[in-house]
């Protein structure tokens, strides 16, 4: 299913639809069906037609089209091509000026700060719900002083703070993603391949990705895992209750 596009510049639907037209005349000249490309390149084949018309209602979101063109111009011999898209609006941000990339060592403090004081409360519930308490040393038999009877005061228990969770993204190659913590988008943009990030919240945290085989996920210290193939587009929901 397509996600249709909201108001795309007309130069860059215009342009599109000539660099379609050239990816369309290189491909019958050298012979090669669309269906080849598909095998190849995993760009399903409605999307390359709706390329080489220009048809921008029957593709998904620009910044999968930007892909898709630059896929299919490299595997027809025709890279330049790809140059001649100018970049979709508002699609692609500089990872360097991205604010929630920016983890400040004052975040990262407070991130610190949270994860003590949780595990001194724990600490402190489970002590209290065992009936803790601290051995006495053993009554010497000999003695004929009668034993005091001490007191000793059961603390409440301290309520446990909600478990932030943690979703650390590791890129193997270069993917568009979008991650939305607790209901608020975080980020959206292309990661270079090598960047590492780490992203916490209270509720839930939802990742999607442009190219499955380009990233690697641990959620909440878990196994690392590569999130799908070559060129799939994956979501992930992530909770309290683990992977959705």
């Amino acid at each position: 299913m397509t996600l249709s596009q909201t108001s795309p510049d007309p130069e860059y639907r215009e342009k599109l639809a000539q660099v379609g037209a050239k990816l369309q005349q290189v491909r019958q000249e050298k012979g090669i069906s669309l269906a080849e490309i598909t095998r190849y390149t995993l760009i399903p084949e409605r999307h390359l037609i709706a390329i080489e018309q220009g048809n921008l209602e029957a593709l998904p979101e620009l910044v999968y089209v930007q892909g898709f063109v630059r896929k299919y111009a490299k595997y027809l011999g025709v890279s330049e091509l790809a140059a001649e898209l100018p970049p979709a609006p508002d699609c692609f941000q500089n990872w360097s000026n991205s604010r929630t990339a920016k983890l400040d060592s004052l975040h990262l403090y407070f991130i610190y700060v949270a994860v003590v004081a949780g595990l001194v409360s724990l600490l402190a519930a489970i002590f209290s719900s065992n009936n803790y308490r601290p051995q006495q040393p053993p009554q010497d038999a000999t003695t004929s002083h009668p034993q005091e009877t001490k007191v000793v005061s059961t603390p409440n228990p301290t309520p446990v703070p909600n478990q932030l969770l943690n979703l650390r993204v590791v890129m193997l190659g270069e993917s568009w993603m979008r991650v939305t913590v607790d209901g608020e988008v975080r980020f959206e943009g292309i990661l270079p391949e090598g960047q590492s990030v780490t992203w916490s919240g209270q509720r839930q945290i939802k990742l999607r990705v442009g190219n499955g085989e380009a990233v690697s996920a641990s959620f909440n210290g878990s196994p690392s895992v590569v999130l799908g193939a070559k060129g799939e587009v994956v979501e992930k929901v992530f909770g309290k209750d683990g992977q959705e």
